[in-house]
């Protein structure tokens, strides 16, 4: 397994969080057409993101693909491409934030209709009364992040002084496998 880890903020700065969860959505989209389409390593690459509600400025972005051994260095290349792309002005289409966006959207639509969802949203009322507002604003402010705010959000965060890479490797391993 190779993943790679961005830190970001808590969960305080509501446009920052909501601009990671569509930076998340198209690395996830860019990381299926590059290793499952094009390159055919990894069945279900995805990206991550979380924020904080307890914890002060913890929150992290990633990557992360289940690979043959002997691909590891191809796709931290291909993490490598996709996260200078997404820091390219230009380089995310707006199909690519529809396509981020409409599926998140949904499952809040979805969510709505569930049980835990309001169990949840309901356990929170006094300790955290804000979490109301923020879910009557969800949809609203979702959409009004554009492909330029991504690309600002991607600037941010997805770099190297903020980076952790994390190979999960069999115990035994010839050296000539893999580079230390």
């Amino acid at each position: 397994m190779l993943n790679t880890y961005w830190k970001t903020d808590d969960d305080r700065d509501v446009k920052s969080m909501r601009r990671l969860q569509l930076l998340q959505e198209i690395l996830t989209l860019k990381l299926t057409k590059k290793l499952r389409e094009s390159m055919g390593v990894s069945y279900s690459p995805y990206a991550f993101s979380t924020n904080s509600d307890s914890l002060d400025g913890y929150g992290f972005i990633g990557m992360s693909s289940n690979i043959k051994l002997g691909d590891i260095d191809k796709v931290e290349a291909a993490y490598k491409l996709i996260t200078d792309e997404v820091k390219k002005e230009g380089a995310i289409t707006d199909d690519e934030l529809l396509r981020a966006r409409a599926p998140i959207i949904k499952d809040v639509k979805n969510a709505v209709n569930s049980n835990w969802f309001w169990l949840d949203l309901a356990s929170q009322a006094y300790s955290a009364p804000a979490r109301f507002d923020r879910f009557n604003q969800f949809t609203q402010e979702l959409s009004a992040v554009t492909v330029a705010d991504i690309t600002q959000t991607a600037n941010r965060y997805l770099v190297q002084e903020r980076e952790v890479i994390v190979k999960v490797l069999p115990e035994k391993i010839s050296n000539s496998v893999i580079k230390q």
